[in-house]
């Protein structure tokens, strides 16, 4: 049985019928172009434009007020990262770009396709610590409403990276294969004036690193030495709470939000032990929190953008995660 509600359903029909009846809207969204035509409903175009972002999607993409047979999306994001823990003096960065396709079906089941590319960097004590890493990603998605104020979808993706690594003079590079599974759902709820949306994400990686050779030359004797292969896991439980308002303008729908959240990390490599300025081996909290501000801007009928800003290490001292995101949607 469908999960699509009937409001759904009447936006659907209004969005149809401002599409047929108003093409400049549905070419490039400019709404004040059509507001002299004869032949164009406003009140359709109204009740479609309402309907974004007014119900749960099903995926992070398909926020429109019209349920489209396709979906294309983009996801870029850039971390900026500071950690002085324990004595250590370490500054880092990351870009990650995912683009993403989908289909719906006539169950209302998503079947999707993403492929990634990321690359990050971190350096410490003046150089001496150093590592690179940059690789592809590629994998798959299945989503499905739960009910008209739940939505669900699970991801698959297999990435291979190269790393380069420094210890002080001595340089080696190896590959690591990952393996990451995740799963989230999504929920939406009404509060006055404003919307609530509560997420949870249950996230699983497996880390398979290649034996490498560190070498290099002290005094001009050369040296190396042999690290043999190794794994890891990672595994976190994640909820948030996204709150936010709508707004209308002549030519958009605008959506301004704030989010909060926290993070459970259940499995982590040595069980969370970080090695300090004077080589011991520290623990540290299992424990994260996480708060973000953006918004969402209907483009045009088939198009959406989402900017957002948030900061992802509170109640770690001493460790400055920041993140920024933009997102990009298509539907057709």
């Amino acid at each position: 049985m469908s999960a699509i509600d009937d409001a759904t359903l009447a936006r659907r029909a209004a969005a149809d019928q401002a599409a047929a009846n108003c093409p400049e809207w549905s070419r490039d969204g400019r709404a004040d172009d059509v507001e002299d035509r004869a032949d164009c409903d406003r009140i359709a175009l109204e009740q479609a434009q309402s309907g974004f972002g007014q119900s749960v999607p099903v995926t992070p993409g398909r926020e429109f007020a019209t349920p489209s047979r396709w979906n294309l999306w983009f996801d870029g994001r850039a971390l900026d990262t500071s950690d002085r823990r324990h004595g250590l003096d370490t500054d880092g960065s990351g870009s990650y770009v995912t683009l993403g396709a989908d289909r719906r079906y006539g169950n209302d089941v998503v079947l999707g396709v993403m492929a990634s590319y990321e690359r990050s960097e971190s350096d410490g004590f003046d150089g001496n610590l150093r590592q690179e890493t940059d690789g592809y990603g590629i994998g798959a998605y299945v989503a499905q409403p739960l009910s008209q104020r739940w939505a669900m979808n699970a991801s698959a993706v297999y990435s291979w990276l190269s790393n380069d690594s420094r210890i002080a003079v001595l340089e080696g590079s190896y590959d690591t294969a990952r393996v990451s599974l995740s799963l989230n759902t999504t929920g939406q709820y009404q509060s006055g004036e404003f919307t609530l949306r509560p997420k949870f994400t249950l996230s699983y990686s497996h880390y398979d690193n290649d034996a490498y050779e560190l070498a290099g030359a002290v005094f001009d004797t050369p040296i190396a030495f042999q690290v043999a292969r190794d794994g890891y896991d990672n595994g976190v439980i994640e909820g948030l709470l996204e709150v936010s308002r709508t707004f209308f303008t002549a030519n958009s729908v605008v959506i301004p939000y704030g989010e909060i959240g926290a993070n459970y990390a259940f499995i982590r490599p040595q069980d969370g032990g970080i090695l300090t300025s004077d080589l011991r081996l520290a623990s540290t909290s299992a424990w994260l929190g996480s708060a973000r501000v953006g918004a969402r801007a209907l483009v045009s009928q088939a198009m959406f953008v989402e900017t957002s800003a948030g900061y992802l290490s509170l109640g770690q001292g001493d460790n400055d995660v920041w993140e920024f995101r933009l997102f990009l949607s298509w539907a057709f």
